[in-house]
């Protein structure tokens, strides 16, 4: 039961917050694409190495519809804010505090890190990767924008 608000087909809860440009960012916004949501922090060194893969599949994944979204569970913003400076990583970067009304990662459920999840087009989990490798993922992502 646990694990049912996340599971394939259930909708994935919506969140709102400022960036790390201070934009406003909503998962409503995106609608309509996959959402590759990955949740990590400036202190785990395998976070870090999966977001230097998907730098490399960023251009690819955008272009078949595919959004990368990274919040962070830092819970200091100093340090959110300077992993982000010094790594300059592609996509859009939420703090997982920042969100409007609750705690993003406390929303999805997020325990441990690296963790990610895939959002369909219309809003609903998607089935995971069967490896959390990076290109397990990659791949996983592009057969479902193929659908």
């Amino acid at each position: 039961q646990k694990y049912a608000p996340v599971s394939p087909g259930a909708a994935a809860p919506l969140f709102e917050g400022s960036d790390y440009n201070g934009r406003f960012i909503s998962l409503a916004q995106f609608r309509g694409k996959i959402v590759y949501l990955n949740f990590w922090a400036s202190w785990c060194g395998a976070c870090l190495r999966k977001m230097e893969f998907f730098d490399e599949f960023t251009p690819e994944l955008q272009a078949n519809g595919i959004e990368i979204i990274n919040i962070s569970i830092d819970q200091n913003p100093n340090s959110w804010e300077s992993s982000l400076a010094s790594h300059l990583f592609k996509g859009h970067h939420l703090l997982a505090s920042s969100g409007t009304n609750r705690n993003v990662a406390q929303a999805y459920g997020v325990e441990a890190i690296p963790q990610y999840f895939i959002i369909g087009k219309n809003g609903l989990f998607e089935v995971k990767a069967p490896s959390s490798q990076p290109n397990d993922i990659r791949q996983k992502l592009l057969e479902i924008s193929e659908k």
